[in-house]
């Protein structure tokens, strides 16, 4: 099965058969957890509504700190529309977590669903 996009050169904005991932990181205590849950499903609320969204995985790794990794999936187009939206909710994330989110955007080269789909699951505190 072959993976699309394999890093193909000339990918432009307007290439509407590309996709995109952006990345955002960052550790926080386990007594900041409801505060962030409550900032991300805010923030993350509104990207439904963006031109261009396509979907979210939010990730949890427990230890002394817990890191958290935000990962949206874009077309071209709705990612260079959404920057300043993106940066205004990890600035709400941040100011929640009290501590620096890093962010980096990547071309997905292959993303196969599955053919059940993929199951909703809520952003939760647990």
């Amino acid at each position: 099965m072959a993976l699309a996009n394999q890093g193909k050169p000339g990918v432009t904005l307007g290439d509407s058969n590309v996709l995109f991932a952006r990345v955002s990181t960052f550790h926080i205590e386990q007594d900041h957890m409801p505060l962030v849950i409550e900032a991300l499903n805010t923030s993350l609320a509104r990207l439904n509504h963006s031109s261009g969204y396509k979907g979210l995985l939010c990730l949890e790794h427990d230890g002394v700190r817990n890191q958290i990794m935000i990962i949206t999936l874009w077309d071209a187009v709705g990612l260079a529309a959404t920057a300043q939206q993106v940066e205004d909710a990890l600035s709400l994330v941040s100011d929640a977590s009290d501590t620096g989110v890093t962010s980096r955007t990547y071309e997905v080269l292959g993303f196969i669903p599955s053919p059940d789909g993929i199951p909703h699951v809520a952003l939760t505190g647990n």
